[in-house]
């Protein structure tokens, strides 16, 4: 069974959860205290089996620090989270419009 990414965690302090999802693009609210800030993060799957990890081809993961900037996005407001979702949305679509057309 795949393992999907979490609803919520806790990482450095900050509580994280899931607000919405669309694909492979996933928009979390961090707080901690009176701050609150948003997520978006492109969720990928692992290609094949890491045993020493416990990790298994299919299973979801969330990009870490260093992939901050491309599969990552921090935005004070969720206005402008939502508007970097739109754009990944957007970009996918693109992709797969394109991709089809060449098939033909």
């Amino acid at each position: 069974m795949k393992k999907e990414i979490p609803t919520s965690f806790r990482k450095d302090g900050f509580d994280i959860s899931l607000l919405e999802r669309q694909g492979d693009v996933a928009l979390y609210v961090k707080t901690r205290g009176l701050y609150k800030g948003y997520e978006v993060m492109i969720v990928r799957t692992h290609n094949k089996d890491y045993e020493p990890f416990n990790i298994k081809a299919g299973d979801e993961y969330l990009p870490c620090t260093s992939e901050w900037g491309t599969f990552g996005f921090t935005y004070a407001d969720e206005a402008g989270a939502r508007k970097k979702i739109k754009e990944l949305l957007d970009k996918n679509e693109e992709r797969a419009t394109v991709g089809s057309s060449h098939e033909r």
